[in-house]
């Protein structure tokens, strides 16, 4: 994910491999075999069927912080990670080599660290985060257009990864 050298271990599903502090949950070295987050994701949702049932925004934010949407939080916050940009706020925000000046707040290193801790006791909670994250970058940063990008590429992964219903859409 990070690109980086070092150690890593190396998911027995797929391709993919991880430094420990890269993963989002936390990595079991004993763990025989370990799959990594990806893959997690991918078999729960296959068990869970093909089609999910819709769900309010609110009523997904107000879902206790339950095994199931913890999985979901860490695989929302790897997307967010695996989006080149997200270097820029990964820990003290960025632009280029300029530092965002003013800012205050949540990091995704933080983030990371709550959803490890299990701090989080809702989803609201850490949506709350990540959007205030999105909210403070774009009003101490100067260039907000790969900022916005990369919110909507949060919001879409959050509707699609918590099943939320799209605004207009009538529940079946």
């Amino acid at each position: 994910m990070c690109c980086q050298g070092g150690m890593i271990y190396c998911c027995d599903t797929c391709s993919r491999s991880y430094h420990q502090d890269c993963h989002i949950s936390h990595i079991d070295p004993e763990s025989n075999p370990w799959s990594c987050l990806n893959c997690k994701t991918k078999d729960m949702w296959q068990s869970c069927g093909k089609k999910q049932p819709l769900h309010q925004e609110s009523e997904v934010l107000q879902m206790q912080m339950q095994p199931e949407q913890q999985l979901r939080c860490e695989y929302l916050l790897l997307k967010v990670y695996q989006c080149s940009e997200s270097t820029a706020f990964a820990s003290k925000p960025h632009y280029g080599t300029q530092p965002c000046q003013g800012t205050q707040g949540p990091v995704l290193d933080e983030i990371k660290k709550k959803l490890r801790s299990q701090v989080y006791s809702h989803v609201g909670g850490f949506v709350q985060d990540m959007r205030l994250i999105f909210q403070n970058l774009k009003a101490f940063c100067s260039d907000g257009v790969f900022l916005s990008e990369l919110e909507a590429k949060f919001e879409k992964n959050f509707q699609h990864i918590f099943a939320v219903q799209e605004t207009g859409q009538s529940m079946s």
